[in-house]
């Protein structure tokens, strides 16, 4: 496919046109192989990479060079998992600034969600905001807590909520726990006829692997991977004698997590293996959003690196204030270990070959735009995945799950979303961290113009 674009490109370019931007000497990394192509020059023409060649590429009177020398080229990153639309004045300066140039943004409440939608996604086609691809409104029950839930009880009701999001033009459907089994069936049969994908959580009552053999196309965050594996009644046995703190205050949110706690602990291996496999065969990717669940210590939440710069300093000195509280230590104390069961739903969904996206959950508290995301990557090696693979995760692997052609890849025919580090992720995947520059749709911004930005939205932020 991508060969066939490249010809085109290339009789689209007159022999004495020149490339709009030039990235000169650089290693280009394949993702996928791991293969890291020194010397490559990359040259790009309205918003798409039209050569990567060892070959030296003639620049002309308006062609933007930059030396690439000892830097690394990746794809541009995703966040598959966030809720900026209310905040992206200033979540899509951060975005870009880490190296973030696509997400996928799983609700909003806002009255006008889908206008400001595809308002955001023709920012993208300009170069200045990451790419977005969304749901609008989740789609659930009546007992969802959230502001902007599509109610769906009957099959009708279903039928409304698919044509909504196909006639806003939204580009997948996010279900939620408070659907019920009937109303589900109807939402996934319905959405399929629509072509429309469905992520999200496990609806209540159904069992993951109803959900996957369904066809439901990612399921969100290590829960739902718990309660498809977990043996219920021990889980409930075990929920009901862990000690609760004697702390007033959101007692739902400490059930919660003592539920989370019992159902990491009541896992059964063999049936997570099958799990897994069942997921691989159908297709089904896992957004485990680990910094989501770490997010019971808010204190190690609040000291991830860039952290205070990446939030208006009103809000870090809020969040700062909750994770010194006596509450944010009962959470913490009330959920129990994370990373021990988060390795191993790793390990068994790696052996599996389930697809695995880097997501962050974006929206709650404790969790930055872009700075985020790069701790999950590194979170994501933490718990098992190579460096390579971690990369993968927010690069080719999402362009693939979503069908999105052009993305996660730098070869000619490729939308150019790139990044320029200053040292390879492949040695050490904190090397994310070290970002030179950010190309967006083929626009290009050096380092000190993101950070520019960045301290601009967060100034006009706090104001």
């Amino acid at each position: 496919m991508f060969d066939s674009i490249a010809l085109l490109l290339a009789a689209l370019v007159s022999a004495d046109a020149h490339p709009d931007l030039i990235i000169e000497n650089v290693t280009v990394l394949e993702v996928e192989s791991g293969e890291k192509l020194p010397s490559r020059n990359v040259a790009i023409t309205d918003g798409s990479i039209i050569s990567v060649s060892s070959e030296p590429v003639e620049s002309g009177e308006n062609s933007l060079v930059i030396d690439g020398q000892g830097k690394f080229l990746i794809p541009g990153l995703w966040d598959t998992h966030v809720h900026s639309v209310t905040n992206w004045s200033w979540h899509a300066p951060l975005f870009l600034a880490h190296g973030v140039t696509s997400v996928r943004n799983m609700h909003t409440s806002e009255t006008e969600g889908y206008a400001i939608i595809r308002e955001i996604k023709k920012q993208a086609a300009r170069g200045e905001a990451p790419r977005m691809i969304a749901n609008g409104f989740i789609v659930g029950g009546a007992e969802d807590p959230w502001d902007g839930v599509l109610e769906v009880v009957t099959a009708e009701d279903a039928r409304k909520a698919v044509e909504m999001h196909r006639q806003n033009g939204m580009d997948f459907i996010k279900v939620y726990e408070g659907i019920s089994p009937e109303a589900y069936r109807a939402l996934m049969e319905m959405a399929e006829e629509a072509a429309l994908p469905v992520d999200g959580h496990l609806p209540g009552r159904i069992r993951t692997q109803e959900a996957v053999m369904l066809g439901q196309r990612t399921i969100e965050h290590g829960i739902a991977f718990a309660l498809g594996c977990s043996d219920p009644n021990k889980a409930e046995a075990l929920q009901a004698s862990y000690e609760r703190p004697a702390l007033a205050g959101l007692p739902g949110l400490i059930e919660f997590m003592l539920m989370l706690r019992a159902y990491d602990e009541a896992r059964v291996e063999e049936d997570c293996v099958a799990l897994a496999r069942l997921m691989s065969d159908h297709g089904t990717a896992s957004v485990p959003t680990i910094i989501n669940s770490l997010t019971a210590d808010a204190e190690l939440s609040m000291a991830t690196p860039g952290q205070r710069e990446a939030l208006p300093s009103s809000l870090y000195a809020q969040w700062s204030e909750m994770a010194a509280s006596p509450f944010s230590e009962a959470v913490a104390k009330a959920r129990g270990p994370v990373m021990s069961p988060i390795r191993s739903e790793i390990a068994t969904l790696k052996e599996a070959g389930v697809t695995i996206l880097a997501g962050t959950d974006l929206g709650n508290p404790f969790i930055a735009p872009g700075v985020s995301l790069l701790r999950e990557l590194e979170l994501l090696v933490e718990a098992g995945l190579s460096n390579r693979e971690a990369l993968e995760a927010a690069t080719t692997a999402p362009a693939k799950v979503f069908k999105l052609e052009g993305l996660g890849c730098i070869v000619a025919g490729c939308k150019a979303d790139l990044v320029l580090l200053e040292a390879d992720p492949l040695e050490s995947i904190s090397n994310v961290r070290r970002i030179s520059s950010v190309v967006i749709a083929g626009h290009y911004h050096s380092k000190s113009d993101l950070d520019r930005d960045v301290l601009q939205a967060l100034d006009a932020e706090d104001r």
